[in-house]
């Protein structure tokens, strides 16, 4: 018996960067977030005075010295869903990036790497900065390769290249202890593993080994005709067999379970599939398509699957199949199962009978930006941009030998 495999193929990539609308969320209260910096602050200035004052002159001066490169990885094939277009109007508008290097060129990690070893900094220094913009999901990873030309890349296929040697680190007069390489990508901050490899992958595991940084949430750009900026955006999920869509206070309730304590007018968003104004939630639909196959040296081998009780044991039977999807968050039940017996031809020509089974969700995502008043005109809230270091939305790895990891969750 042998398993083909399993193709788990998340469309949220479409989900990434809804539409460029700017939404406000009332749980980050502007007063609020200063308070808590301030008393942040004033808890390291009291503890250690000297120390907190060398740490804010050795950022200063390296944020003078140390040059910034940033990467579009892509171009859009969705006008609706401009990310990479409006990405680049915001670091070629945006007053504090539009002197950085902008590259559009890269579509793989190789690339990256390749443009940063042939392109030294005017100052000689290693870079202080990388910022890579890619489409990304906290399941499915990053939206580009590791080769030019290659498949979309995955935790398994960075970690064969790495072992293999097939992707070496930078060396240090590149990046180093100080270099910051941060992933605006939709959710790639709740995938640990991805930015493990991707800090050993560019920066390898000696004390030099610089920091990677992603986002937990959505990450959203927006661009008026004199302006653009940057949006972290909140999201939900509920869950059902693709083709058996609840009714709305079904789907509320899911929500509710799942989300108790979020402030989330939860049938509201679902009536809307744009919001009305900033800070305004709305939802969208996507399908998760699941392939499994198992092949047999002969059809006695086969097991009855002409019943649904038959069908169901021998889904839960299939073991490497049930703890992909456990990984996902999505139970069995709320994917619609279709089972077939066929035959599979193997490349060396052998053909031998199988099983087949297809399975799709759908996901209902609420999606709402996060934003601060704005005090000289209310009317146009702010982006709510925290600090990196805030492990309620970034997430910060850094690998050093002996495969010890520091990482801010």
């Amino acid at each position: 018996m042998k398993k083909i495999g399993i193709f788990v193929v998340f469309s949220l990539i479409f989900a990434l960067t809804i539409l460029g609308v700017q939404y406000k969320n009332e749980q980050f209260d502007h007063k609020k977030i200063q308070k808590v910096k301030t008393v942040k602050t004033v808890a390291t200035t009291e503890t250690s005075p000297r120390y907190h004052e060398d740490i804010v002159y050795d950022v200063e001066m390296g944020e003078e010295e140390r040059e910034t490169v940033t990467f579009i990885m892509g171009e859009d094939k969705d006008e609706s869903n401009p990310y990479y277009a409006e990405a680049e109007k915001y670091y070629r508008m945006n007053p504090t990036t539009f002197q950085e290097r902008l590259i559009t060129s890269c579509r793989s990690l190789k690339e990256i790497m390749d443009y940063l070893q042939n392109h030294p900094t005017d100052n000689g220094e290693p870079y202080g900065t990388i910022n890579i913009v890619v489409h990304s999901n906290e399941w499915k990873g990053i939206g580009m390769s590791i080769f030019p030309e290659g498949e979309r890349m995955t935790t398994a296929g960075l970690e064969n290249a790495i072992k293999e040697g097939d992707i070496k680190p930078l060396s240090d007069e590149v990046v180093d202890y100080e270099t910051e390489i941060i992933i605006y990508g939709c959710g790639l901050g709740k995938n640990a593993k991805m930015l493990e490899l991707l800090a050993e992958a560019i920066g390898g595991k000696d004390i030099e080994s610089p920091l990677v940084r992603s986002s937990k949430m959505f990450v959203q750009y927006e661009s008026t005709t004199d302006e653009s900026a940057r949006y972290l955006t909140e999201n939900w999920y509920a869950f059902f067999k693709t083709g058996y869509r609840p009714s709305d206070a079904h789907l509320a309730a899911q929500l509710e379970q799942r989300y108790p304590t979020e402030e989330v007018d939860w049938m509201g968003a679902l009536s809307r599939k744009e919001p009305r104004f900033a800070g305004d939630s709305y939802h969208y639909y996507f399908n998760v398509p699941v392939d499994w196959m198992v092949t047999y040296a002969d059809k006695d081998d086969m097991p009855d699957i002409s019943t649904t009780t038959g069908k169901m044991e021998w889904l839960n039977d299939q073991e490497e199949l049930m703890a992909a999807i456990a990984t996902t968050g999505i139970s069995v039940e709320q994917f619609r199962w279709k089972f077939k017996t066929t035959e599979y031809t193997f490349e060396d020509g052998i053909t031998e009978p199988a099983i087949k089974v297809e399975g799709k969700t759908s996901i209902l995502c609420v999606l709402r930006s996060m934003t601060i008043e704005n005090y000289d005109d209310p009317t146009r809230p702010l982006p709510f941009e925290p600090d990196l270091d805030d492990e309620r939305f970034f997430s910060s790895v850094r690998v050093m030998e002996g495969n010890s990891v520091l990482s801010l969750k």
